[in-house]
């Protein structure tokens, strides 16, 4: 692993910058609490296992796979309370309980694991497209003003919205 830097500081102040554009394999973070979290370019997959927080915004920049979630572990949750960008990548696959602190999400191409829910509150969510045919999708919470978009496909299972003032495109 390549790690560009690490800051000094509280738990919650910590920044943290992954891999080189030059990057290629994989990096696994497992249960964090950071300020910041930023993946360099490069053609390397990144996992977010466990639960954790992020403070600022999160992009990934990295072109290979993001895994957000244990897969089999139905307890994982996942805050990003700047904002989450994976547009970037080959594909996101999630399998945990996905969140922004009323900030926007941007998602690439989702593949769910296991059910999941993602919320944006008061940000907007927009996402490219969703598999996962044999999952249930939970969006947004009941207290969202965010507008959801899905710009491609969206093939699950269930897909399960609350009762509040957003709008699914």
């Amino acid at each position: 692993i390549d790690t560009a830097s690490i800051d000094d500081g509280p738990v919650t102040s910590f920044g943290l910058t992954v891999q080189s554009d030059t990057a290629t394999g994989a990096v696994s973070i497992g249960g964090f609490e950071l300020g910041s979290l930023t993946t360099e370019a490069g053609a390397y997959d990144v996992s977010l296992l466990d639960d954790g927080t992020v403070s600022g915004d999160t992009n990934f920049r990295n072109t290979g796979i993001v895994t957000l979630g244990n897969e089999g572990d139905t307890t994982d949750t996942l805050n990003f309370n700047g904002g989450l960008d994976t547009t970037n990548n080959d594909e996101t696959r999630i399998a945990a309980v996905i969140r922004t602190l009323d900030t926007e999400m941007d998602l690439g191409n989702v593949l769910l694991t296991q059910d999941s829910t993602i919320r944006s509150g008061a940000g907007a969510l927009d996402v490219a497209s969703v598999s996962g045919p044999a999952q249930t999708l939970t969006l947004q919470g009941a207290s969202a003003t965010g507008t959801v978009t899905v710009a491609g496909d969206l093939t699950v299972d269930t897909l399960s919205t609350t009762t509040a003032p957003y709008a699914i495109r």
